[in-house]
């Protein structure tokens, strides 16, 4: 037997009000009703088990209380994390969150962002795939946006001017490992990047730059490889670095497990003959049998700023803003002073 939908109106009969006033005090508005008569309305709202229609809601408001969010890659510990935070931010905003894994793939962001256009949701949080931040890509991402019209924030990676985005002080962080490294006496330091498309990667590159030039060093072109975030790339890049390099700076924990995973393979040890550092502090870097020393990113902060961006972009359009917050290097046992 199909239950009895239960509207404003049986609310207002069992409460004895109007309508109006019961639309009132459920929806949380402003009014002069009597704090005894909402305690009525919500007391006869519970005991019907009265439910909003959410349908009906959304068009009387305009607004469906949904955010979208894309990410890249919902298997990397880093994205999962975001979006536990990023979801419970949102609900304790009133908001609702719809979620898009693109796989780091181009045609899949786009089509996501037209997919969650059409769901009507109130804005987006997006951190697309670096196939989106080539110029041919990024291009047709910038003109769909701008059709659309939907208040947008960017997480953790973006580089199109005129966006507000939220992430971690990659420069600060890039310099911050190099000169730690620096300080235990290794100036043979190979780095393992992120594609060059992404913001994130080019600004830790500029960081590593940054510090090297201060002690009149510089990265040369066979100590840099740039690949894909993810382990198997990490055991990759390990065997391309000559035996001349004492450390490697790897731009995420996946990057540098993969590397521990491929010099151990071959005998090498951690940090004995070789010193690593990665970037996120994933909850495995902690507990590997050498735990690795790691930028450890505000994700959780990171979150909240983002949402609460989002929230005042949704509701008075502002000029873009750039919120880099720093980023704290956390100091374990596979770097050694040489």
């Amino acid at each position: 037997m199909k239950q009895k939908i239960i509207t404003l109106k049986h609310v207002a009969e069992a409460a004895n009000v109007s309508v109006t006033a019961v639309s009132l005090v459920l929806n949380g508005k402003i009014c002069q009703i009597p704090e005894s008569t909402k305690e009525r309305i919500w007391e006869k709202a519970r005991k019907l088990h009265y439910r909003p229609n959410s349908i009906a809601l959304s068009l009387a408001t305009k607004k469906t209380k949904t955010i979208g969010i894309i990410i890249p890659d919902i298997t990397n510990a880093f994205f999962a994390q975001s979006v536990h935070y990023l979801q419970s931010e949102l609900t304790r905003h009133g908001y609702v969150s719809l979620l898009c894994d693109s796989e780091e793939r181009f045609d899949k962001d786009y089509q996501s962002i037209e997919l969650l256009a059409s769901r009507q949701v109130d804005g987006l949080i997006l951190a697309l795939s670096a196939e989106s931040f080539l110029e041919s890509n990024q291009q047709k991402i910038v003109e769909l946006l701008h059709q659309i019209s939907i208040p947008h924030v960017f997480f953790d990676r973006c580089g199109i001017p005129g966006k507000t985005v939220v992430s971690v002080d990659n420069q600060a962080c890039g310099a911050k490992v190099i000169r730690y490294l620096l300080r235990n006496g290794h100036k043979q330091i190979g780095v393992i990047s992120g594609l060059l498309s992404l913001s994130s990667s080019r600004e830790r590159l500029m960081g590593v730059r940054e510090a090297l030039s201060e002690v009149g060093l510089k990265l040369d072109q066979h100590q840099l490889i740039t690949t894909t975030f993810s382990v198997e790339s990490g055991r990759l890049a390990a065997s391309r670095f000559d035996n001349k390099v004492t450390a490697i700076f790897a731009f995420d924990d996946l990057l540098a497990y993969g590397v521990m995973e491929a010099l151990r393979a071959k005998g090498v040890r951690v940090p004995e003959d070789i010193s690593l550092v990665g970037f996120d502090d994933l909850l495995f870097s902690a507990l590997l049998g050498c735990r690795l020393t790691t930028i450890s990113q505000p994700i959780k902060d990171m979150a909240n700023k983002c949402c609460e961006l989002l929230m005042a972009m949704i509701k008075t359009p502002f000029i873009a803003q750039s919120i880099r917050l720093p980023g704290e290097l956390i100091i374990r046992d596979s770097v050694q002073h040489i």
